[in-house]
């Protein structure tokens, strides 16, 4: 028993040195797989520091370098051992003061991650940008033993910046400082920037208008135009130059002239940037100048227009000769007096179409039949133009139609063909023809016709030409190759501007002996077919009535003409040789006069006076006004105040009285 315990002591205390010993050995493996590790980690971790593209510094805890990783010597082009050792210091630019480096220094002694910018000094004297992190490395016991600091060349970076920060500063100098109004809007068209210049265009403030819709900015007329063309700059299409009227805070309206383009972000649109200037006193300068050549057109006009006006008189002075005399059968009686019917509506039908190209007034964009205009103008220019020029008009079919504004397309077209007439001093063909055009074919030759379709006009003649050094000079204003005295060189400058302000282009094709051809481009824009009403026939079927009518009327002649006809018609008529006149004969017999038929150019008081007086009696009086000429402004003040029909004189007496009738039928 004394033997068997003494080995199994013997036996556990050589178990218990094995065991130790395994552990031992156990524990030493360990230890070197860590260190083995730890080495292997460490080198992962020193390839990391030397192959780092930051620029990577370890000082100690007073701030001496112990340690610089490559990318810090190809940055800063010190060697690795000229800078251990010393201190950071080295790299001061002297861009910063003291301060800067004491908050630094307060900074990272407290424990804290530091984060800023530098400004250093290379070994070579240059200057760069660096964004720095410096970190303490603290024991285990919280005390500080070295300072890793990682460090970012940003010179590029600040460079590009300040650039930025340079090239805004100037485009806010530059929309600040600009005299024309510079806005952006939203893709929904509402204002989101406005520069002073808008201030001191429209007299409004900014604020007033920034959130709101651009287009209520705008002259209601302008409303259609502007919603095409924003949404055609948002689809990315050019649309060149738009003129539109811009309210004002006093009121008035300003024109506009305005360049618009879309703004992209990441490739898709987020809203407009445009540029409006000021171009009213221009445009007034402009009109002047085509009242200037209105003037000049019809002076040059004057002789054929004096010869078509007396062979007018001399057909009426001889039909009214023959009939003074007696025993006319009916037949001869009829004939004169349709031919003189006919000499009335011929130099009625001149002096209308006179009246309407030498009228002053605004321009107005409407739907316009270009034909229409062609045949109209054509004809009073066969009238007037010597019998030495053979006219050839060829219409297209079926054109569509176009916005401009008629009286300047008429003057337009009337330059041209006057120019055609005085290229051909014995007399020649003068061709106008209208067509139409494809923009992809037309910018073969015009590169800036943007738009798809072009309705086309061309006046040509087979006068002597002209050579390409008078071509690239003819639509200079005052210039001119005709004798002195013969024209003021405004025509065809007068064409280019408004044929370029209604989006359109001007082309001409020219030989020395061989002829010259002007041709006007009109874009065809999207919108409805417009319609032309003509004034139908009425004979004496015209229905009458029973109704008392006061006619106002200062030729004695037409006076006593228009009361036989209405009288004929079952009418009771008053008339009146002026405004006073007839002021007192309504204020007296009111309640039984229906309708007022007055003349415009009364002695004493107008016709439209004189309505307003007697509207001050009994309110609602049905007024008709008849007028040799009127400005398209006044027209429409005078039916807005309550005139409901205007006549043009001359007139037919069964058309006034068929007027007379649908202005009496209709309910007050």
């Amino acid at each position: 028993s004394l033997v068997n315990g003494a080995a199994d002591y013997v036996l556990k205390q050589k178990m218990s040195r094995l065991a130790g010993a395994v552990k031992r050995v156990l524990l030493e493996e360990e230890n070197r797989r860590g260190r083995k590790h730890a080495v292997e980690e460490l080198k992962k971790l020193s390839h990391a520091v030397e192959t780092a593209g930051d620029n990577i510094v370890i000082t100690d805890k007073n701030g001496v370098i112990e340690y610089v990783n490559p990318a810090f010597e190809k940055s800063t082009g010190y060697r690795k051992e000229e800078v251990i050792g010393q201190k950071p210091s080295i790299l001061k630019s002297g861009v910063h003061n003291e301060e800067f480096y004491k908050s630094f220094w307060h900074s990272i002694l407290a424990g804290k991650t530091f984060r800023g910018v530098f400004t250093n000094r290379k070994k070579n004297g240059e200057l760069y940008s660096e964004e720095h992190f410096v970190t303490p490395i603290l024991d285990d016991k919280g005390t500080i033993t070295h300072f890793v600091s990682t460090g970012r060349d940003i010179t590029d970076q600040k460079q590009a910046e300040e650039s930025l920060r340079r090239s805004e500063e100037r485009y806010r100098n530059l929309v600040d400082g600009a005299r024309d109004a510079i806005f952006s809007l939203s893709t929904s068209a509402i204002i989101t920037s406005l520069n002073p210049a808008f201030e001191t265009i429209t007299g409004w403030k900014r604020e007033d208008w920034l959130g709101k819709s651009f287009t209520s900015l705008l002259h209601p007329e302008d409303h259609e135009k502007a919603a095409l063309i924003f949404r055609k700059v948002i689809q990315g299409e050019f649309s060149g130059p738009s003129e539109y009227r811009i309210l004002k805070k006093s009121g008035e309206y300003l024109i506009g002239e305005f360049s618009t383009t879309a703004q992209y972000h990441e490739g898709k649109p987020v809203g407009v940037l445009g540029i409006a200037r000021d171009v009213t006193a221009h445009r007034k300068l402009e009109e002047q100048l085509r009242q200037t050549q209105k003037l000049e057109s019809i002076g040059t006009l004057a002789g054929g227009i004096a010869h078509d006006f007396n062979n007018i008189l001399g057909i009426i002075l001889a039909y009214n000769t023959m009939l003074q005399r007696r025993n006319l059968d009916a037949g001869r009686i009829h004939e004169a007096v349709s031919s003189i019917t006919k000499a009335v509506a011929r130099g009625s039908g001149l002096v209308k179409q006179l009246l309407t190209f030498a009228r002053k007034s605004t321009s107005t964009i409407e739907l316009i039949d270009v034909n229409r205009v062609i045949n109209e103008l054509t004809g009073m220019l066969v009238e007037t133009f010597p019998k030495t020029v053979d006219f050839a008009i060829e219409l297209r079919d079926r054109i569509p139609s176009i916005r401009a504004d008629q009286s300047q397309l008429y003057q337009a077209v009337l330059n041209l063909c006057v120019n055609a007439r005085d290229a051909m001093h014995s007399g020649g063909k003068l061709g106008i023809r209208t067509f139409e055009s494809e923009g992809s074919i037309l910018r073969n030759r015009l590169t800036e016709a943007r738009h798809e379709r072009y309705v086309g006009i061309s006046v040509s003649d087979t006068g002597m030409g002209m050579s390409q050094e008078v071509q690239s000079r003819i639509f200079e204003p005052f210039f001119t190759t005709k004798d002195p005295g013969k024209g003021t060189g405004l025509g065809l400058a007068v064409v280019y501007g408004a044929v370029k302000s209604f989006g359109g282009l001007v082309d001409v094709e020219s030989s020395v002996g061989k002829g010259t051809t002007f041709s006007i481009y009109l874009p065809i824009l999207p919108g409805p077919v417009a319609v032309t009403k003509e004034s139908g026939e009425h004979g004496d079927e015209t229905r009458g009535g029973n109704e008392t009518i006061l006619i106002v009327e200062d030729e004695e002649a037409m006076r006593e003409l228009l009361k036989a006809f209405l009288t004929d018609k079952g009418y009771s008529v008053i008339t009146a040789a002026d405004g006073l006149e007839a002021l007192d004969i309504f204020a007296k017999r009111s309640k039984e006069i229906s309708l007022v038929f007055s003349d415009f150019g009364l002695p004493k008081l107008d016709g439209f006076s004189l309505f307003k007086r007697m509207n001050e009696i009994k309110a609602g009086i049905k007024t008709i006004i008849a007028t040799g000429f009127i400005e398209p402004n006044q027209k429409s003040e005078m039916l807005k105040a309550g005139i409901r029909e205007i006549i043009q004189k001359p007139y037919v007496v069964n058309e006034v009285i068929a007027k007379i009738r649908s202005v009496l039928d209709v309910k007050s």
